[in-house]
C-alpha cells in the first residue's frame, strides 16, 4: 500500500477514535434525558396549540423516570425566586426570551403568566421546546420552566445549560 494512503487512513483512524471517544464522554457526563425541568414534581405543562408551536401539548407530556436522573445529574437546577411581583417578571422574562435569548416565542398568557417558545440550536439547527411559568405575590415571585429537546433521548446538557442562562438573566435584572 502506498505510504500516502497508509498516513491518510491513519489520520482518519485516529480522529475517528477522537470523535467516538468525545462522544462517549460526553454520554458518561450527561444523563440520558431529553426534557429538563426546574420542578420535576410538578412540571409546567405546555399549552400553545400545536397551530402555533408545530406539536401538540399531548405530545409534550413529561417522563417522570426523568426525574431521578435529573436530580443526580443536576442537582443544583432549582426554581429562581425573584423579589418582585409576576407581572413584572413576567414582563422581563418575555423581552428577555425574545430579545437576548433568540426564542421563537409561540405562546404567551398574560394572565397566567406562562410563556412558550422554541430554541432553535445552532449547529443543527434542532427545536427545543421551552415553557416558562412565573407565579407568587406581589413582593415575590417564582419562576418555574422547563426544556424538552423534540429530537434524540439525549441533549448532552444542552436543555440545563438553556434554563440556567435564562434564569440567570432573569435573576440579574432583579
Amino acid at each position: 500500500m502506498n505510504p500516502l494512503v497508509k498516513k491518510i487512513l491513519s489520520v482518519i483512524g485516529v480522529l475517528l477514535l477522537v470523535l467516538f471517544g468525545g462522544f462517549m464522554f460526553l454520554r458518561q457526563k450527561y444523563p440520558l434525558i431529553n426534557d429538563i425541568t426546574t420542578n420535576t414534581a410538578d412540571p409546567v405543562a405546555f399549552f400553545a396549540p400545536a397551530s402555533a408551536s408545530g406539536v401538540s401539548p399531548d405530545d409534550m407530556t413529561y417522563n417522570s423516570d426523568f426525574a431521578a436522573k435529573q436530580k443526580s445529574g443536576y442537582p443544583l437546577l432549582a426554581p429562581l425566586a425573584v423579589p418582585s411581583s409576576p407581572e413584572s417578571v413576567y414582563s422581563v422574562a418575555l423581552e428577555i426570551a425574545r430579545n437576548e435569548m433568540g426564542w421563537e416565542v409561540v405562546g404567551t398568557d398574560e394572565e397566567s403568566h406562562k410563556i412558550q417558545a422554541i430554541a432553535t440550536t445552532k449547529l443543527m439547527k434542532f427545536k427545543d421546546d421551552i415553557v416558562v411559568s412565573i407565579v407568587g405575590t406581589e413582593e415575590q415571585s417564582l419562576v418555574n420552566m422547563r426544556s424538552r429537546s423534540r429530537v434524540g433521548r439525549g441533549d448532552f446538557g444542552a436543555n440545563a445549560q438553556r434554563i440556567d442562562a435564562f434564569l440567570k438573566a432573569v435573576g440579574n435584572r432583579f
